[in-house]
Order: C-alpha cells, then structure tokens, then sequence
C-alpha cells in the first residue's frame, strides 16, 4: 500500500477534510446551501493527486481508502466501481454548514445512461447517508417513444462482497433502485428506495442479505423483490403504496 503523503489546507473556499487514509471532495461555494452543485476537484490521499469526478477518484483508491463527501449534488455521467476493499463512502458531518444545518444532504446524480450507475464487489466496503439518485439521459427524456427500449437500469448493483449501507436514499426513473447477484452478503438497513419504475429492490442469485429496518415505498413497480435462491433477513421493513 502507497504511504499517503501529508496534506495541506487548501486556499480559498473549499474546506480540506482529511483523515489517515482518505479521499477529501472539496466543493467551493455557499456550503450552507442544501442543493448545491458541487464543482469539486475530488483528491485521493494515498496517491497525492487530484480529479474531477467521484468515479475517477474511486479508480485510483487504495484498499482502505475513506470517501468523505461535502453537501452538494454530484453529477456524475461514469459508472461508479466499487472493488477495493475496505472503501469507506460516506457523507462528511465535519465540513462547515453540516452543524449548522444538519438537514443538508449529499446527492450523487447519475445520468450517463448505462446499465448499472454504481457496482459494488469490493469486501468490507462501507457506504452512509448518501442519496443515489439515477435518472434518464437528459437529452433523451423529451425524445418520443420508439419501438426500441433500452433496457431497464440498475442505481446500485451489488456483485460481490458483504458491502454494509446504512441511511441511504435511492431512485431510479428507468428502472431498479438495488440489484443482488451472484453470491453476495450485503448489508442494508435504515434506507430508502422510492420512485423506481422496475421495483426497489430485486435480490437473486444465491445471495444473502441482510435487509432491514428500510423504508421501501412509492415505486411505480414492485417494492422487494426475492428471486432464484436469494434468502436473507427481511425484517422491520416498511413496504407500502408500491404500484405492484
């Protein structure tokens, strides 16, 4: 592993958040505002360098690494992989405007039209308090319908590993906000998935989850979903008002 060098503040309006191992997002602006548009340059500790999307820092993260992310909307048109291990992505309470606001949310907005927006595979990945929000391609949403549909869209695949997601929001307008596959062992709890026109979640394979204490409601399609030999922990779940 890559010994991180050591970081300096940053000059001007974009507040520093630094750890041992970490990956600070400087976003410059009004802080305090809840929907800011984060014109950040994202910079990886572990490597020194710094670059303009989440997804181009995950691909440079080093097993260990912590993703800390201001309040901000992040558009982001590159799918997001998460495969190191040990990847830490969670919201940051320590920059300025979270204590004096602590309604302030972070939303990752994905519209490059791919199948998966985010895929995770990495083992003891971490990922809190973000919003997942994966949307039609905005130059094709007023474009007529054609005979050709393109195939419904997953927010956040889950491939492998036993990644842990707490206080998360997701949504997708064409197609699931969660997949399962495979033999993965995820942990989901204390989440939301609404307004997905597949379903909310749809787990298979022979997964086994542990999915719990979420609220699962709105979706123009089914709200949970368990297929093939996909078993887990369904309890203290909050299902309702699904189309489906």
């Amino acid at each position: 592993m890559r010994r991180p060098p050591q970081l300096q503040p940053v000059v001007g309006n974009s507040p520093l958040v630094s750890s041992k191992m970490c990956i600070p997002i400087h976003v410059s602006g009004d802080q305090s505002h809840p929907l800011l548009t984060a014109h950040a340059r994202v910079h990886v500790a572990s490597c020194g360098d710094s670059f303009d999307t989440i997804a181009a820092a995950l691909r440079h993260a080093v097993d260990g690494e912590v993703v800390r992310l201001a309040p901000g909307v992040y558009y982001e048109s590159e799918v997001l992989i998460i495969d190191q291990c040990g990847v830490v992505l969670q919201k940051d309470p320590d920059v300025p405007g979270f204590q004096d606001d602590p309604g302030q949310i972070v939303t990752i907005e994905m519209s490059g039209g791919h199948q998966c927006a985010v895929v995770c595979s990495g083992k003891g990945v971490r990922v809190s308090g973000l919003q997942f929000r994966c949307v039609r391609n905005r130059s094709k949403q007023n474009e007529p319908e054609t005979a050709t549909t393109p195939p419904p869209s997953v927010c956040f695949a889950v491939e492998a590993g036993d990644v842990v997601v707490e206080d998360c929001l997701f949504s997708n307008d064409s197609g699931y906000g969660l997949k399962v596959l495979g033999c993965a062992a995820p942990t989901f709890k204390s989440c939301t998935f609404s307004t997905c026109c597949e379903a909310g979640a749809w787990l298979g394979g022979e997964s086994k989850a542990t999915f719990t204490r979420n609220i699962v409601r709105r979706n123009n399609g089914y709200g949970v979903v368990v297929s093939e030999h996909a078993s887990g922990d369904f309890s203290d779940n909050n299902i309702l008002e699904n189309r489906r």
